[in-house]
């Protein structure tokens, strides 16, 4: 089964890299700030269905998602970036 998802992965890599839906949404999303336990947060809200929250791991940030990517899924899932 982890074959399959690296493989659905790869697939969804190379389908948004080609250009196939590039939208802005991403950048047109207004950034959002939340306070939590003293801690400040930033983030964006795009698109409508299920949500998925991207977690951008270790020291990145939601700027790092490439739009084209985000803007795919949000076609379908409402989508949560965060700092």
């Amino acid at each position: 089964m982890h074959g399959r998802f690296s493989l659905f992965l790869c697939g969804l890599i190379l389908f948004v890299s080609c250009g196939c839906a590039v939208h802005q949404r991403q950048q047109d999303a207004p950034l959002q700030a939340a306070e939590v336990n003293g801690v400040h947060l930033g983030y964006r809200i795009l698109g409508n269905g299920p949500p998925l929250l991207l977690i951008m791991g270790y020291a990145g940030t939601m700027d790092v998602w490439d739009p084209a990517m985000v803007s795919e899924l949000a076609l379908q899932r409402t989508v949560i970036l965060y700092r």
